[in-house]
């Protein structure tokens, strides 16, 4: 599915006005990163990779030093 560009384009201005960085930066189905995974303090992640998926995408694992609040 294709979304119109105007919501490709308020999806790229509202991470920009957010500071939001894209962790995934790799392929996750061929050659097209698909997954997004947004956040504006990058140091708070600890390891973002690819793993085998069941079909031709792969699973993004996200490891984080963020805890639930109790």
């Amino acid at each position: 599915m294709q979304y119109p560009k105007i919501l490709s384009e308020q999806l790229l201005e509202l991470a920009e006005d957010h500071n939001m960085e894209q962790v995934c930066t790799f392929p996750t189905r061929k050659d097209a990163t698909l997954d997004l995974f947004l956040i504006n303090r990058p140091s708070l992640i600890v390891r973002c990779e690819s793993l085998p998926g069941l079909s031709d995408h792969e699973i993004v694992s996200v490891i984080s030093e963020v805890g639930a609040r109790r």
